[in-house]
């Protein structure tokens, strides 16, 4: 299967890392994409329940005419476009109509000088329908965790370790007890798998592990290293600079001369210092990276590892369910009704309701928790308390939909508007779906880092009678 999906980049990026921001635009056989291509799935023109779908015609739409969304009664035109095409380097090829052997440089020199090179078949659909985004404008950004971290730093890392282990530096059983045992706060739950010699001539990592392995290495393995001057060393040090510009969350235009510099002295201790191995294509797209930076902006936005995770939500449904009758119809309803759970997941951004003034006449502020008593919050509501309104309140503040509402000293289900309006000075708690109250703990006085279920208590002195 193969599927088109959207993310909205005005969106602050803790929520574009959320696969529910991810919405589903088309989803289509690969052999029907193969069999007919890129534009004419996407200028699809047939009638199917009645409607008439075209992507292409819509993005058009969308930078021409816009779309009216009103908030708060006023209403407001909003215009986008398509800035970028994310994806591996065989999907952006078949969208840029580019044969796989084919570089991206070859789609340029056709748009310059209006004829075909060798390796491009033909236009491609985003040049001929979209203004502002153009298969080498650069349209079609690079994706860190295909080329860098899933492609060159295996592949160069591991001629880098056979060549310390040649030189006698240090072993391997050694180098993977230094690497795993390396306390790392940023996330130690990702392991490093053990490094060993294979017939593959690459290391088998995760582009995560890859990423944790070029920062660690250099400082793991220092007290090992003979010579500092060995350029194969310096090579590494350079590799590593180069990852952590390339995945920074922003860089300066100082910075950016600074990595195309390092990028550059990289590509020539490769071509110099392992001259018997090729270079692979992924390496010439390096060069590119820079102009993508300054383009597009932190290469961690432009990842294809949120949409390859959408995906799995697809593959994960199909091999469940074991439903193979025209299965892009069946995912798209099944991924539309899971969506609309979310559909006012925004409404906190996209209302922009006025100031309210508190006024003890009519309103009345209200004390709700979490569950595990970790996020304590007051509300502001109305004195006509109902249970909805309260859970509703509790929601935008907590930070989760609240289904049940108990009281926090003894979980006294509150599910009547009088009781509730008698129990209002108490402290309430906002229970998630399947979620249960449970006693508060509390931590013993003592040195001991033992938990009670009972308040600590009091010592009580009796006296005799004398």
């Amino acid at each position: 299967m193969t599927g088109i999906y959207m993310m909205l980049m005005n969106l602050p990026p803790y929520l574009r890392s959320k696969i529910d921001n991810v919405e589903l635009i088309m989803m289509c056989k690969k052999s029907t994409m193969k069999k007919h291509g890129w534009k004419k799935v996407l200028h699809f023109d047939g009638m199917e329940l009645d409607l008439i779908h075209d992507t292409l015609e819509d993005l058009k739409r969308l930078e021409v005419d816009g779309i009216e969304v009103i908030i708060n009664n006023e209403s407001f035109k909003f215009k986008g476009s398509l800035i970028a095409g994310v994806g591996d380097n065989l999907g952006q090829h078949e969208i840029a109509e580019m044969s796989p052997e084919s570089y991206r440089e070859c789609a340029l020199e056709a748009e310059r000088t209006g004829t075909m090179v060798k390796g491009v078949r033909s236009l491609s659909c985003y040049d001929s329908s979209l203004h502002h985004v153009k298969v080498c404008g650069p349209g079609l950004p690079s994706c860190i965790d295909h080329d860098l971290f899933g492609g060159i730093v295996p592949k160069d890392m591991y001629l880098m370790i056979t060549y310390f282990v040649r030189k006698r530096w240090f072993k391997y059983g050694l180098l993977n007890y230094r690497l795993n045992d390396f306390k790392f706060d940023y996330d130690p739950s990702i392991c490093i798998p053990e490094i060993e010699a294979n017939r593959s001539k690459k290391l088998v990592d995760t582009s995560s592990q890859m990423r944790r392995l070029m920062i660690i290495f250099p400082v793991a393995m220092e007290d090992h290293v003979k010579n500092e001057e060995d350029p194969v060393w310096k090579m590494l040090l350079v590799l590593r600079d180069v990852c952590c510009y390339a995945n920074a969350p922003g860089c300066s235009n100082e910075q950016l001369c600074v990595f195309r510099d390092h990028l550059t002295e990289y590509l020539e201790l490769r071509l110099e210092l392992f001259k018997n191995i090729p270079i692979l294509r992924k390496h010439e797209f390096l060069m590119h990276l820079v102009q993508q930076i300054y383009h597009f902006g932190p290469m961690e936005s432009l990842y294809t590892r949120r949409f390859e995770s959408k995906h799995k939500y697809f593959k994960r449904i199909i091999a469940i369910l074991q439903n193979f009758k025209n299965v892009p119809l069946f995912l798209a309803k099944k991924h539309e009704l899971y969506q609309c759970s979310f559909t006012n997941q925004f409404a906190s951004l996209a209302e922009a309701p006025k100031k309210v003034e508190y006024n003890p006449e009519t309103m009345i502020a209200l004390k709700v928790w979490s569950c595990d008593r970790s996020i304590k919050r007051a509300v502001l509501i109305s004195r006509e308390l109902t249970t909805w309104t309260v859970l509703k309140e509790a929601t935008k503040k907590l930070g989760y939909h609240g289904v049940q509402l108990v009281l926090e000293g003894d979980g006294t289900v509150i599910d009547d508007d009088q009781i509730l309006q008698y129990f209002k000075d108490q402290i309430f708690i906002s229970l998630k779906d399947a979620e249960e109250w449970s006693p508060p703990i509390y931590r013993s006085p003592t040195a001991s880092s033992t938990m009670t279920d009972s308040p600590p208590y009091s010592p009580i002195s009796v006296e005799k009678d004398s």
